[in-house]
């Protein structure tokens, strides 16, 4: 029987951000989309931390995204099956997982209702042509283009 593996769940349109943008600039674009959280990507598309919502409502105008965001990572690999996506999310009460290929490079995020959907799916809840929900759309305009999903 073949496992089941992340790269059914995740989502590759995710709004990335920058670690020198301006905090209150990553605020607005989460607030544009509904998200708390968004990846932070180098200019290689490596992630290097999640910036939190909660972290930047500090009123502090010279506050960059790096000021706000956690290195303390918890991320599932391209291969990751889908039952330890669900294990790694509920032991760290995530709502989205980033997934990174073996370079470290963000290729996707998968969220809790990507699992629900997945399960749904496959238990007969909704058929597999059901249409997902809307992303969010890359965030090109908040840094130049570079050699990532994001």
């Amino acid at each position: 029987m073949k496992a089941d593996l992340c790269e059914e769940l995740r989502c590759e349109a995710v709004t990335c951000l920058d670690c020198d943008l301006l905090a209150s600039k990553g605020l607005s674009l989460l607030n544009a989309t509904g998200a708390t959280s968004a990846p932070v990507v180098d200019d290689n598309g490596v992630l290097v931390g999640v910036f939190l919502a909660k972290l930047a409502s500090a009123q502090d105008e010279r506050l960059e995204v790096e000021d706000a965001m956690s290195t303390n990572l918890v991320v599932a690999r391209q291969h990751t099956t889908v039952a330890e996506v669900a294990r790694l999310m509920a032991t760290h009460n995530l709502d989205r997982l980033p997934i990174v290929g073996g370079d470290g490079r963000l290729i996707g995020v998968a969220s809790a209702m990507d699992l629900v959907r997945w399960l749904a799916q496959r238990t007969g809840g909704m058929g597999a042509d059901a249409p997902r929900a809307p992303r969010a759309s890359p965030a090109s305009n908040l840094h130049p283009p570079r050699p990532s999903p994001c």
